[in-house]
């Protein structure tokens, strides 16, 4: 069978007239008489927008070109015919201006990051810790997607085995009573999303009745018992590091998985909402690193909810009784956390807006206040009383403005300075009206707290400071050039240093006789994120210090280069947190070759704060500067007073740990060109590669600063 011609072959001439030459140039440049480099596509195409439509004429053989010459005349027609369209949408299209200032090209809203290495298209926008690395030289394109050893297996919901059980196969999988009743009670005394979710009383009720019978009982509701139970032996695991445990985890998240399908999960019958929320628990508390598969698994929870009705409020159903109204409104709370939190993670825009919802927050009861009967919802405790739906309360609260902020961030218009300080007051107005009882204060003076409300306090300073990274991120580099932003950038390194003060102190205290001991096994990726997004924002900062001091640009005071030498102290620390994860989280060394890299350029540049200058000494000689490698055992601290507010001095936290007193340049220096002589090269490589970037950023911003979203 013959080949079909190609749309773009022409006719051959007949037989009277001399053969046509060869056409070398691609059809649009012969046909618009341009020069034609014969790239595929071709510059000229390129550089006008045509590339999709770069084609060449191929060399067919004579016989070829006369059984297809009737076809290729009206192909061609068609394809001219769409060719002039697209040139006239083209022109179409309005005119951009014809110069933007550099301030507003330093200051306009950045596509993000696109990569599209290894057969996979990955985007993240310009919030995201990866998109802020591109303002980094050395690290531009440094981490684009790649196979990982450490490439965990996906949600078993999206990734699970075809083989759907029985029934009868999920009962038999069931532990006897004593060993339910363990991990059971495990869940409601350790979990924080226990209240949020589940009715103790009720779920107590419906425990002694499945037990009584469990072939009535609802397949969701055993599925429910099953992600409680897996969670329960995934807290045993992390307090034993029992083999046992990890796989009783596994078992029970593939009967939860079971469950779900047999029941049906796509339709909402009841306990649905509740089982796939604990599911999603158990995959994020497993996960040693951000997954994608998670925050896709929480876009299903979202279009269920949403399906369901769980985004208005109850108070609109009159059938609806009042215990199930006000359960609906702590899941709904549960729902939009998890939404705003794995969106972020993954450097996107969260899934719900905030127009089409009105539930109303929970009001703060305990689970005794209320049960099934109730005709009326008792009144809302205080503040005051520490319950765990305070907790959330507070939480989604500052959720409100973080999701407000990611909104402005996240939005393809322009956004003005003005809208940026109205959500700082907002953030900071809310971060004040925190409870007492759930305000952060120092370690020394939270000796009789709960472990579980010290990690409650940490975690919604967490959230604030990372707030305030998202939102004056965009104006860090350009604020040195235009002091109307200095305050944005102050709020940045403050933000961001308060951040790596708690990753040290969670660090430390969830060690071996700490206060957060018992809270260790909460200590997994929903944290990561922070920190990287903290030593980001720090090392491009820093950065940028050192770009212009490499040429005698950089003019200071006195107080910059203070804080300089603390922010250096500060991403020393966090090096040698990160560096006892890498063997089992990526993100872990992503981190460590993120400060590898910058602090091996603050070593090698004259600058004041380094080894090379004369005043390194002082700044290298800082009490808690000392890096242990990562063959070496974990650092030991004694316990760090972790300060209440955002802007006191690093060298607080710094004088109480203990440190190697000396920064040993020289030990750094032969740790990297043993272990990353390789990569370092790759980099200044890239240094040369990239450096055209950094001087059109330079040119944007006026004095050589990094124009990034």
């Amino acid at each position: 069978m013959a080949d079909a011609t190609p749309p773009t072959e022409k006719p051959r001439p007949s037989p009277g007239r001399r053969r046509d030459k060869p056409q070398l140039s691609c059809t649009l440049c012969r046909r618009r008489k341009l020069k034609c480099d014969r790239n595929r596509p071709c510059g000229t195409c390129s550089s006008r927008g045509l590339s999709l439509s770069c084609t060449y004429v191929p060399q067919s053989s004579p016989v070829q070109g006369r059984r297809d010459s009737a076809v290729a005349p009206g192909i061609q027609a068609r394809i001219t015919q769409l060719e002039n369209l697209v040139v006239t949408l083209m022109n179409a299209a309005p005119t951009p201006p014809k110069s933007l200032s550099p301030l507003d090209t330093a200051l306009s809203d950045s596509f993000g990051r696109i990569s599209l290495e290894n057969d996979e298209t990955t985007y993240v926008s310009g919030d995201h810790w990866l998109a802020i690395l591109d303002g980094i030289t050395e690290l531009k394109y440094h981490f684009d997607p790649e196979t990982s050893p450490l490439e965990e297996e996906g949600p078993k919901l999206l990734y699970g085995s075809n083989d759907h059980a029985t029934r009868e196969s999920i009962l038999a999988s069931l532990p006897q009573r004593p060993a339910a009743d363990r991990l059971v009670s495990k869940y409601f005394n350790a979990m924080d999303m226990a209240a949020a979710v589940i009715h103790g009383p009720t779920f107590l009720r419906d425990y002694e009745k499945f037990w009584s019978n469990p072939a009535e009982t609802p397949i969701m509701w055993i599925g429910l018992l099953f992600a409680i139970m897996g969670v329960g032996a995934l807290i045993q695991q992390r307090q034993s590091q029992s083999a046992a445990n990890r796989q009783m985890v596994e078992v029970y998240k593939e009967m939860t998985v079971q469950c779900l399908i047999l029941g049906k999960y796509t339709k909402g019958v009841p306990h649905t909402i509740e089982t796939i929320l604990l599911y999603f628990s158990l995959e994020h508390l497993v996960a040693a690193d951000t997954r994608v598969d998670n925050w896709i698994l929480a876009g299903i929870i979202v279009r269920l909810a949403l399906r369901m009705g769980y985004h208005r409020d109850p108070c609109r159903i009159p059938q609806m009784s009042p215990f199930q109204a006000e359960m609906r409104r702590r899941v709904w709370a549960t729902i939009v956390h998890i939404d705003l939190v794995t969106s972020t993670h993954v450097g996107l825009p969260r899934m719900l807006s905030a127009s089409a919802c009105d539930t109303a927050e929970p009001r703060n009861l305990l689970d005794s206040d209320f049960d099934e009967d109730a005709v009326e919802l008792p009144p809302s405790r205080p503040d005051s009383d520490m319950t765990p739906i305070i907790y959330l309360k507070a939480r989604n609260k500052l959720l409100s403005v973080l999701g407000m902020i990611t909104d402005l961030t996240t939005s393809t218009s322009p956004t003005s300075y003005g809208d940026v300080m109205e959500l700082d007051r907002r953030l900071h107005s809310t971060h004040s009206a925190i409870p007492a009882g759930l305000q952060l204060r120092p370690l020394s003076q939270s000796i009789i707290s709960h472990p579980d409300i010290i990690t409650r306090s940490i975690y919604l300073d967490l959230m604030f400071n990372k707030a305030r990274c998202i939102l004056h991120r965009k104006y860090l580099i350009v604020s040195r050039s235009n002091m109307q932003y200095a305050y944005s950038r102050d709020s940045c390194i403050d933000a961001a240093s308060q951040i790596l003060k708690h990753q040290e102190v969670l660090y430390c205290e969830s060690q071996q006789g700490g206060q957060l001991f018992s809270e260790r096994w909460k200590m997994t990726s929903i944290f990561n994120y922070d920190f990287l997004l903290a030593i980001t924002i720090l090392c491009l900062d820093l950065n940028r210090d050192l770009e212009l001091a490499s040429s005698s640009s950089l003019h200071e005071m006195p107080a910059e280069q203070g804080r300089r030498k603390n922010v250096i102290h500060a991403l020393q620390r966090s090096y040698n947190i990160w560096t006892q994860t890498t063997n089992s989280s990526r993100e872990a060394r992503n981190a460590v070759e993120i400060l590898r890299v910058v602090l091996e350029k603050v070593k090698r540049t004259p600058i004041s704060g380094n080894g090379n200058d004369p005043s390194a000494k002082d700044a290298t000689h800082v009490e808690g500067a000392g890096i242990s490698q990562p063959s070496q055992t974990p650092i030991s601290w004694t316990t760090q007073a972790l300060t209440s507010s955002p802007g006191e001095n690093m060298e607080d936290l710094a004088s109480t740990a203990h440190w190697s007193t000396d920064f040993d340049w020289d030990s750094w220096d032969a740790d990297l060109r043993s272990q990353n002589s390789a990569q370092l090269s790759n980099m200044e490589r890239g240094l040369m590669i990239f450096d055209h970037d950094l001087t059109e950023s330079d040119a944007a911003t006026g004095q050589g600063g990094t124009a990034f979203e």
